[in-house]
């Protein structure tokens, strides 16, 4: 496993979109979640619908959710590195924690020129399905700026989680970076068998470079980098 807190040197174009953009998505689903460090996030979560029943679960599902997304994506934009939290993916996928902590190290570098200091995160939940203690969800994430609805940066992604005990452990992470990746989201979206979310779509059936034209982003990883640093920018 990478735990440690190192920059990446490699750039590539990915469809972590830079904007310099408006949208049209409206703001009214949103609702502002303010930390205790005074970060404040926007989600909409009016496509999580659940029953009585699964509504725990469902909480613990977009805390993992919200957590993972903020440290994947908003510290990495405003020149940070970091690595996933190991105790929230599965066993089951060894090799699915140093993926994402590349990735990381990945976004940061390749934004490492832009300021994202007025900038916002929003998630948005487009796909949230809870069967036979396995989860799909597909959301779309911004960093936008709050007061002019300017969007500087945006992606597009899917997470499978299973149920471990009393908790829910990821075993992918589904990217799509204009490569190929919007296919397979679109593909997991449509498909209702529990079963096949946590085999045919798992780390280990499928890696970035399964479906996408490039590499996973292990591959662009740097070793011998000093273990210090941690920031890459003011």
């Amino acid at each position: 496993m990478l735990k440690r807190l190192l920059p990446m040197v490699l750039l590539l174009s990915l469809g972590l979109t830079l904007c310099g953009c408006s949208t049209d998505t409206s703001d009214a689903n949103y609702t502002k979640i303010s930390g205790k460090d005074g970060f404040s996030f926007y989600v909409d979560r009016s496509a999580v619908q659940v029953d009585k029943a699964q509504a725990a679960d469902a909480k613990k599902i977009t805390d993992e959710v919200e957590s993972y997304v903020l440290t994947i994506f908003n510290r990495p934009y405003n020149g940070y590195i970091g690595v996933v939290d190991g105790d929230g993916i599965s066993d089951s996928e060894p090799d699915l924690e140093a993926e994402l902590d590349a990735r990381i190290q990945y976004i940061a570098l390749t934004y490492r020129d832009q300021n994202f200091s007025k900038a916002a995160p929003y998630l948005r939940y487009d796909t949230f399905d809870l069967k036979d203690d396995t989860a799909k969800v597909i959301i779309s994430f911004e960093m936008k700026n709050p007061d002019t609805n300017d969007v500087l940066a945006q992606n597009h992604e899917g997470y499978i989680f299973v149920k471990n005990g009393r908790n829910w452990e990821l075993i992918n992470n589904i990217v799509d970076t204009g490569r190929g990746g919007d296919k397979v989201l679109q593909e997991l979206a449509a498909n209702d068998d529990p079963s096949a979310w946590r085999t045919t779509y798992a780390y280990s059936q499928l890696k970035r470079s399964d479906y996408e034209d490039d590499h996973d982003f292990l591959y662009y990883w740097k070793d011998d980098l000093d273990a210090d640093i941690h920031k890459i920018r003011d």
